[in-house]
């Protein structure tokens, strides 16, 4: 930790204008000294969190879901990105009982394009220790399942709300789904009654990934569910600003990323911190307890349920958006609430064609740019909120 501090303090302007005390001796009092940085600093950052004469072009770059509407972009050195994209998710499917080259098939959030990228972005020699398929959230779920039956993986990662939604159209047609030895679940929360669905319907070991675009994977369950976090690559810290018998603000520092030092980055989730032992014998931090993840499902009206990280991921990219939440106010009705950057205006005609795509003819779609976005009692924006103001019948 002392190395990553020392190294931001000295070559990072953001945190050099700080001119915090240094205390190599002891890091986490030095630590405690940098103030908390939002989502919102790093947004406005403007390249001050980048080191000196560091260029953007040379790091690998990571886009957020949106998932707490304030999109940000994420920098690493290459040796990071080695170890976050490639290195940890090894472990962590090693530690879950995969073999090497075991394949795995991942459901993700991004559209056709992003995923054309994916798949041609494959480490060389990648191969001899994991094989990777991907599948578009977008597409159809009877698709996936064909897929599912044809590819035939050793593991699937997913959003839990997906997998809920595969389970429901497999159960709705008579269809078994092929045995796979882990499912991997991450974004979103993941209840009880799911998992026991997904175990039975699998017939595997559910494994529950916390992590974020900043930092990639932060930690993952043991085969007793507990959250083990990677502490070689990040510093985690539970923040109570209220009550201590709530969960607190969990606050993340790098300590490997040089292409864009993240010192205590608040990342808008709440949860608890244990350095307790664990019966699977790993030592370590524990996140004993994660709150704040859930992820609701946009109702259409003609039953379909959607997870609003496909709308998240249709209009992050539109320039000049800062924060943004979708509202359903009626059954038949989405109200998209945004801020923008001062001095941009988000070009209303794309968000609203863009959302039109996944939404069809059924809904109707309502775009309003607001003063602020508010906050929930914990303290995170929700990007999707539901004000219902109609009643159907059934």
């Amino acid at each position: 930790m002392a190395r990553i501090l020392a190294f931001s303090a000295e070559h990072v302007p953001h945190y050099r204008h700080l001119d915090i005390a240094a205390e190599p001796e002891h890091p986490e009092d030095w630590l405690a000294r940098f103030p908390i940085l939002s989502k919102s600093d790093l947004q406005i950052a403007d390249g001050s969190l980048i080191p000196d004469h560091t260029s953007r072009s040379r790091l690998h770059q990571s886009r957020t879901s949106g998932s707490t509407g304030e999109p940000t972009v994420s920098y690493f050195d290459h040796s990071t990105w080695l170890l976050c994209k490639y290195a940890l998710k090894l472990r962590r499917m090693l530690n879950c009982g995969l073999g090497f080259r075991s394949r795995v098939l991942i459901v993700s959030e991004a559209d056709e394009h992003r995923l054309r990228a994916e798949r041609q972005a494959v480490l060389p020699g990648q191969g001899r220790f994991f094989l990777q398929a991907y599948l578009s959230l977008h597409a159809p779920v009877d698709e996936h399942f064909r897929e599912l039956e044809r590819l035939r993986p050793d593991a699937i990662y997913a959003f839990p709300s997906y997998l809920s939604e595969l389970l429901d159209y497999c159960e709705s047609h008579g269809y078994g789904l092929p045995p796979v030895k882990v499912v991997f679940t991450s974004s979103e929360l993941l209840t009880p009654l799911l998992r026991q669905r997904l175990e039975a319907s699998f017939g595997a070991r559910v494994c529950d990934i916390y992590g974020c675009t900043e930092f990639k994977e932060v930690a993952w369950q043991c085969e007793a569910g507990r959250y083990h976090v990677n502490h070689e690559s990040v510093w985690i810290e539970s923040v109570s600003e209220a009550h201590a018998d709530e969960p607190g603000a969990l606050v993340l520092t790098t300590l490997v990323n040089r292409g864009l030092p993240l010192i205590r980055y608040r990342v808008g989730d709440l949860g608890r911190l244990t350095w307790e032992g664990c019966v699977c014998g790993r030592q370590g931090p524990v996140l004993s307890e994660l709150a704040g993840r859930e992820v609701e499902l946009l109702e259409l009206p003609d039953g379909r349920r959607l997870s609003p990280y496909l709308l998240t991921t249709s209009v992050e990219d539109v320039n000049g958006l800062r924060q943004y939440q979708f509202v359903q106010t009626a059954h038949d009705c989405l109200e998209l609430r945004f801020t923008a950057f001062s001095g941009c205006c988000p070009d209303q005609s794309k968000l609203r064609r863009r959302l039109r795509e996944i939404l069809g003819t059924q809904m109707r779609v309502q775009i309003s740019q607001v003063s602020k976005v508010p906050r929930t009692p914990g303290g995170k924006r929700r990007v999707f909120v539901r004000e219902l103001t109609d009643r159907v019948d059934n």
